[in-house]
């Protein structure tokens, strides 16, 4: 699978910042503003991985999430 790495500098710790990547509740859209619940479906959600189809009304992206590549979600994400 094809995958996309991103570096910046932020004032979040890391813990938050993975929490917001890995939470595919529906919560999402607080951390992804861009992203609109009406435009949320997870078509597969395990311990450590996510298969869902994101987006706003102009644009949608289906989307794996792999928390066994990426590292381990924090509490109330892709691990129960």
């Amino acid at each position: 699978m094809p995958s996309i790495g991103i570096a910046t500098d932020c004032a979040l710790p890391p813990e938050r910042v993975l929490r917001g990547a890995y939470d595919f509740s529906q919560d999402r859209p607080l951390a992804w503003p861009a992203v609109r619940a009406e435009h949320l479906t997870v078509h597969e959600l395990s311990e450590t991985t996510a298969d869902a189809t994101e987006g706003t009304p102009l644009a949608s992206e289906s989307t794996g999430n792999d928390a066994a590549t990426t590292g381990p979600g924090p509490a109330g994400s892709l691990q129960p």
